[in-house]
């Protein structure tokens, strides 16, 4: 009953707070959306362990910069959700599967990775047909988000990611899904065909770990051959195709554009228009903010424009609005996810992807990212392949005895 009533009020915080945020008065809304998790927690039994605790720490962090920057009080209250959120969603995911739905819940999970590719291509190649019946506008490069949430390609990107790992490394629980080879080559080609420099630096560190993690002389020799011919794969792949070869032209430019003068990333950084290398040629100059300038200090959330910074990522974003201790506490709560699962080298590799997603999404106020991680990091919930079949037999052997 309790599970039932909880996931019950989840959808109707999220349908109803979106409803409100779309017609609603501007503060109103914000402070609707932010309080109603309060409302709904006090209903269940709080976890006393460490998420809940760096969820509160980071709550009062989030309070005491916005007093001490004398930040406007809806501000600070719709940047709670950043402590709030990540709270919720753990709350529901633990309390929803168990080992009996475990199975069904990731069946589902390969399903809806499978379908996003036809999906993105589609959105890709009619994005002007598509476009003109949305309720809001995304430009042409962050139209491929499948059926994740509007121009929230990331999300789909974290999703897509995890399937991954969980195929490639999870051995002891991925036993019950068939043509796993397949699957990956599948989900990786979706990664392709999404607009994100990140997702392609990602993809390529998880395959170059795959292939090295068991070094060999003939494991070298083979990957050393396979890597080579990858190469010219990709680069003919590359060559023909306008999309990744932009995307590649833009992993050269970034690199080249570090040697920026300070004077010119100054100018930037304060006019709301850099980018993360303007943002960082001009932090590192600066001495460490402790507290930060307050919650949304760089960006307006009503209005979405940029203040300080500009579109630098989450990462810079975050140090700006709540300085060093903010940052560290943000952390503090993403590390409480690795410590609330059992430890193995599957949730140590996913959640070093969800760090370096820190870098460049809303993490903690992001559902879709957060709902991913605990959902795949539970497969430790599906019995080892050898202990699965130990039981059956063991059924089996009781079955005939009873005959």
């Amino acid at each position: 009953m309790k599970k039932a009533i909880f996931i019950t009020a989840f959808l109707l915080f999220y349908l109803i707070g979106g409803f409100i945020n779309y017609f609603g008065i501007l503060p109103f809304k914000m402070a609707y959306v932010s309080f109603l998790p309060f409302i709904m927690l006090p209903f269940f039994n709080l976890k006393n362990n460490l998420i809940l605790w760096s969820s509160i720490f980071f709550g009062i962090i989030i309070i005491l910069s916005g007093i001490i920057n004398h930040t406007r009080f809806e501000l600070t209250i719709l940047y709670l959700q950043n402590a709030v959120t990540p709270y919720l969603i753990y709350y529901l995911t633990v309390h929803y599967i168990n080992r009996r739905n475990v199975y069904r819940v990731f069946n589902w999970c390969i399903f809806i990775g499978c379908i996003q590719l036809p999906i993105v291509l589609l959105q890709r190649n009619f994005y002007d047909i598509i476009s003109k019946y949305g309720s809001r506008y995304v430009l042409k490069e962050d139209f491929g988000f499948g059926t994740f949430y509007t121009s929230n390609d990331p999300s789909l990107a974290f999703f897509i990611f995890g399937l991954i790992l969980f195929l490639l490394f999870d051995q002891e629980h991925n036993y019950f899904i068939r043509r796993r080879k397949l699957l990956i080559t599948w989900l990786v080609a979706t990664i392709l065909v999404l607009n994100s420099k990140l997702s392609l630096i990602i993809l390529t560190l998880i395959f170059i770990y795959y292939f090295l993690k068991d070094i060999r002389i003939k494991t070298i020799i083979i990957t050393g051959v396979s890597i080579c011919s990858l190469i010219i794969i990709l680069w003919k792949l590359i060559t023909y195709n306008p999309q990744l070869y932009e995307n590649v032209n833009g992993l050269i430019n970034l690199v080249q554009s570090t040697q920026i003068d300070l004077t010119t990333a100054e100018k930037h950084y304060k006019e709301g228009l850099g980018n993360r290398v303007y943002s960082l040629v001009y932090l590192m100059s600066q001495p460490i903010s402790f507290i930060g300038n307050g919650p949304y200090f760089s960006l307006d959330p009503f209005t979405k424009i940029y203040h300080r910074g500009g579109d630098s990522g989450h990462l810079i974003n975050f140090y700006i609005n709540l300085g060093i201790i903010g940052l560290i506490s943000g952390y503090l709560v993403a590390f409480s996810f690795l410590h609330s699962k059992p430890f193995s080298k599957f949730v140590i590799l996913y959640f070093l992807v969800l760090c370096t997603f820190f870098t460049t999404v809303e993490i903690f106020i992001d559902g879709s990212i957060l709902m991913t991680f605990h959902i795949l990091t539970s497969s430790f919930l599906i019995p080892r392949q050898d202990m699965e079949a130990t039981a059956k037999s063991n059924s089996e052997y009781l079955l005939s005895k009873s005959e």
